[in-house]
């Protein structure tokens, strides 16, 4: 786990290597327990090939309330030098995502994005897998 600074605050990011032909960002609701991606990344890891792509999950549960907190994550996005980037956000993480393409129009190159109430469980892992063209 390493660890993105800003100001006063931290976000504690991972990547994980997959079989993708970009890179995807996993961007749980932030009150979401730790481990909340491990089976999508697992079933994304061991999908095969070798092609390099990079997963991003991050706890942002501490940081939702920062001020500023679209610009800096889009900092993060950049500093980590993320490209072809495809994203799968829940809960309140849509707004987020939201907020960051409005600073940066077509960062993103796909989003899943699901709201409040949104699937869970295997019906989400069958939305990913089929997202991510595994």
């Amino acid at each position: 786990m390493a660890v993105f600074q800003f100001n006063n605050y931290s976000l504690p990011y991972h990547f994980e290597m997959a079989p993708l032909d970009f890179d995807l960002l996993l961007l749980q609701a932030s009150k979401a327990p730790l481990g909340f991606w491990d089976e999508a990344v697992s079933l994304l890891r061991d999908a095969g090939g070798e092609k390099p792509g990079r997963i991003l999950t991050c706890s942002w549960g501490d940081w939702s309330e920062a001020q500023g907190r679209p610009r800096e994550f889009l900092r993060l996005l950049q500093t980590l030098g993320m490209v072809r980037v495809r994203v799968v956000a829940c809960g309140d993480a849509v707004e987020l995502i939201e907020e960051v393409q409005k600073l940066q129009p077509g960062i993103f190159d796909r989003t899943l994005l699901f709201p409040l109430g949104g699937p869970q469980g295997p019906d989400m892992l069958a939305s990913i897998r089929v997202f991510c063209g595994v």
